[in-house]
């Protein structure tokens, strides 16, 4: 994560910001998780819906409802499944 922080990758490319919200989620570290995704430049649906799973999958459902309306005010368009 240091490295992709140094080169700038973390904020610019959202497959990398991705990759490290599931990592961290993942590992139970949501609150991390968070930091990095609020970092990202340009959130698409991939990046926010690690997150919600992520609270999900840690017992934190109301962050998880927190984090899909952020989505919608972001005007990220949730997937249909």
């Amino acid at each position: 994560h240091g490295l992709a922080v140094i080169l700038g990758l973390e904020v610019s490319n959202v497959f990398v910001g991705s990759a490290l919200v599931d990592c961290y989620v993942k590992f139970g570290k949501t609150r991390e998780a968070k930091l990095v995704l609020e970092r990202v430049e340009e959130k698409d649906v991939v990046l926010i819906t690690a997150l919600i799973v992520g609270y999900s999958q840690n017992g934190e459902d109301t962050e998880a409802v927190k984090a899909f309306q952020s989505m919608m005010v972001e005007d990220v368009q949730p997937n249909e499944s």
